[in-house]
């Protein structure tokens, strides 16, 4: 037996199904209706009805197939406006084409052949994993081919707004049924009052349109006010416009399944796919229920292959469907059930009463719909940028401009050619931002970027000079199109003086073959002409080193142009440069020359080398290891130390802090704080140093206060140098 608690929850469970199946059967009813219009409107009379049955039966049967077979929950399916056009295009190009054939058995053949195809192609694309790819889609060209489809709606309806027949323009206009498509238009987009939250706008504003024109019938001309639906087909007559619909089928031409239903067909499958991705991902945001995109996709592609023998259109996700559902909740796959059974119940026992709707009301739904649909966030920043000049204004006028494109191409030809230049201005768009300016920036005298200290008068002429050394950055994809602008800042340093350009590398994410292929030949052209340019950040594990190497290529390049990094690349720059400007070079110092360089007077030199050896190490040698106690420091005198530090992972690598000259001091914060050594310091080269250990400092402070106090002073210029160094190497940072 089950408890009161969990019989409770169960039966509001239940009733939270049973809102949202009615909640969205009224939603989906007029829609349909409206959608049917659409379709089948070039066969007008007969063929409206018949387009409601077909919409119909694809949402009753479809609906509850996706609705049990769906990966996410709640996944409410329909008929959709951009399905509508193309099946509406199909129809009119087809009709009377057929020779011999029934036009609304034909129409229907048509519609059913490109469902089921539209339905095998989608499976097709699921299995593929496009379900991930439909998130790619630029949005500027969605947008595009929603606002065509938005005023190709409003085209499609306005005859019917205005209370003209099918056949066109030919005669007067109806005012009240203009009246009636404003009315019920109107109510559709404007908020309705509070004490009715919750009432479907949509079926409320087809019963006030269908109350005014009824009301408007016996006070004017029949025509006054424009036609009604008309009587709708009875299951008999469906189950036999159905089967003159198989039968026709054999009718279609090869050429006619080649170049109109296959396109089609294939145009629906996609539009399908992004609708039932956005729906699906809209309704997980809304539950935090998980879900797969590939699952939602099989689903409605067998509901369109099914609905495509049963006599239906394609379906697609309806995200209006499923959020309202939801709202008036819905919380199992019960309630799509139960809708599919309350639309089916709505059409056997109102169909009467669903023939009396007027066309202009439906119209009016149809135009409400296509004017919510409008998408206009792609153009109002377009229009902003046109009054400027922002840095991403050209990319913002772009996105307008395919927007504008897009849906220019759907409204003068069709919605069929809209989604084929879509497509293709897609990969247009992506090849554009694939060849974009890749150069992130280009700076000069990156003076501290070496990370070597130096002598007082070395800084000092690399900060006069500096600018000799240009640095351009890169970043993105190198691709064929992009070479060309690198070449460009490069040529445009070298002409404006600079004497070593280093390519900074770090930042690119790949290089295809033509673009690596243009870029070594541009670099070979520099080095034959003798000019100095570099490639940083080319190393094992970097994406430049690994596509080159992949692509064969590597042998192509001079290994002397080549660093692993930035600081090396600009280090050979600095020597090179110090050599050209006459700058002397580097040359061990004695014991006293080492103390001289700390600017301590003569007059304790001696004094303090008494309290000093000398210590010499070989290249690699490891000077001082980091998390040791500090007990020395260490006075250059010649070669070269490295302080590093290891980095996290298993490769062992290390990266570099600073490079000590001679003259430099090694570990003096051991004097300072007193604290474990915080990096190591390893010999790059020979070298050879002052040794002073840090208790002999105590010692000097009781015995010998004057020989503390200068090399303590030294130590203080020392760690002043460093700072103004650190300074010089901040401000060549980027902010």
């Amino acid at each position: 037996m089950v408890d009161p608690v969990t019989l409770r929850a169960r039966l509001q469970r239940l009733a939270g199904d049973i809102s949202g199946a009615m909640t969205g059967s009224l939603l989906t009813l007029p829609t349909s209706i409206g959608y049917g219009l659409v379709m089948f409107g070039p066969l007008g009379g007969q063929g409206f009805s018949t387009g409601l049955v077909a919409v119909l039966v694809a949402v009753v049967l479809g609906g509850a197939i996706v609705g049990l077979g769906s990966s996410t929950s709640g996944l409410a399916v329909g008929g959709s406006s951009s399905v509508a056009l193309l099946l509406a295009g199909l129809v009119g190009a087809e009709l009377g084409h057929a020779a011999g054939a029934d036009p609304f058995a034909h129409a229907l053949a048509l519609v059913m052949a490109t469902t089921l195809l539209s339905g095998l192609i989608l499976a097709a694309m699921a299995r593929m994993g496009a379900g991930q790819l439909a998130q790619l889609m630029p949005y500027p060209v969605v947008a595009g081919i929603v606002n065509g489809t938005a005023v190709l709606m409003v085209i499609s309806m306005s005859h019917h707004a205005a209370g003209f027949s099918p056949g066109g323009y030919d005669e007067d206009w109806d005012p009240g049924a203009l009246l009636v498509a404003v009315v019920v238009a109107a109510m559709v987009l404007l908020p309705l009052p509070h004490w009715m939250k919750g009432v479907p706008k949509v079926l409320l504003a087809v019963l006030l349109g269908t109350a005014l024109h009824h009301g408007l019938l016996p006070l004017t001309d029949e025509g006054f006010v424009g036609p009604v639906l008309g009587t709708l087909p009875s299951l008999d007559m469906a189950a036999a416009n159905w089967l003159g619909a198989v039968r026709s089928l054999p009718l279609i031409a090869p050429k006619t399944w080649l170049l109109q239903v296959l396109p089609v067909a294939a145009s629906v499958a996609v539009l399908a796919m992004l609708e039932t991705v956005a729906t699906a991902s809209a309704l997980r945001d809304a539950t935090a229920r998980q879900g797969s995109s590939a699952g939602d996709l099989r689903a409605t592609a067998l509901a369109s292959v099914v609905c495509g023998v049963a006599g239906g259109i394609a379906l697609s996700g309806s995200i209006s469907s499923s959020i309202s559902m939801l709202r008036a909740g819905a919380n199992s796959r019960l309630a799509l059930l139960l809708r599919s059974l309350v639309l089916a119940g709505c059409y056997v026992a109102f169909a009467d009463e669903i023939g009396q709707v007027p066309m202009a009301a439906l119209a009016g739904v149809v135009i409400a719909g296509a004017i919510r649909l409008l998408d206009l966030a792609a153009l109002r920043p377009a229009w902003a940028a046109l009054g400027n000049r922002a840095q991403h204004s050209g990319d913002i006028i772009g996105s307008a401009v395919v927007v504008l494109a897009v849906t220019g191409i759907a409204v003068q030809w069709s919605l069929l050619t809209a989604v084929a230049m879509g497509m293709l201005l897609a990969l247009m768009v992506f090849a554009a931002s694939m060849a974009r300016d890749v150069v992130r920036r280009v700076y000069s005298n990156p003076t501290g970027r070496s990370r070597i200290r130096r002598p007082e008068g070395e800084t000092a002429m690399l900060l006069a000079e500096g600018w000799r050394i240009v640095v351009v950055e890169l970043e993105g994809a190198i691709f064929f199109g992009s070479v060309d602008r690198i070449t460009s800042r490069v040529q445009q340093a070298m002409t404006a003086g600079a004497r070593y350009v280093i390519l900074d590398m770090r930042r690119v994410s790949r290089i295809d073959h033509s673009g690596a292929r243009r870029l070594l030949q541009a670099c070979s052209q520099f080095w034959r002409q003798g000019q100095h340019l570099s490639l940083a950040y080319v190393r094992p594990g970097l994406a430049v080193w690994d596509y080159l190497t992949e692509l064969g290529l590597m042998p192509q390049v001079q290994q002397q142009h080549v660093f692993a990094s930035l600081d090396a690349a600009v280090e050979v720059a600095e020597v090179r440069l110090l050599a050209e400007l006459g700058g002397p070079p580097q040359q061990a110092l004695s014991p006293a020359d080492g103390l001289r360089a700390l600017r301590i007077p003569e007059a304790v030199i001696p004094g303090l080398l008494a309290h000093m050896d000398r210590v010499s190490f070989p290249a690699g040698d490891l000077v001082i290891r980091a998390g040791e106690s500090a007990s020395d420091v260490w006075l250059l005198l010649s070669g070269l130390l490295d302080v590093t530090l290891p980095l996290a992972g298993p490769a062992q690598l290390r990266t570099r802090l600073a490079t000590l000259t001679p003259g430099a001091l090694a570990g003096e914060m051991a004097l300072l704080s007193g604290q474990p050594r915080s990096a190591d310091v390893l010999a790059r080269t020979a070298v050879d140093c002052l040794r002073f250990e840090v208790a002999t400092m105590e010692r000097l402070r009781r015995e010998a206060p004057e020989l503390a106090y200068h090399l303590l002073a030294g130590i203080s210029l020392q760690v002043q140098q460093n700072l103004r160094q650190a300074n010089i190497t901040i401000g060549s940072l980027e902010e």
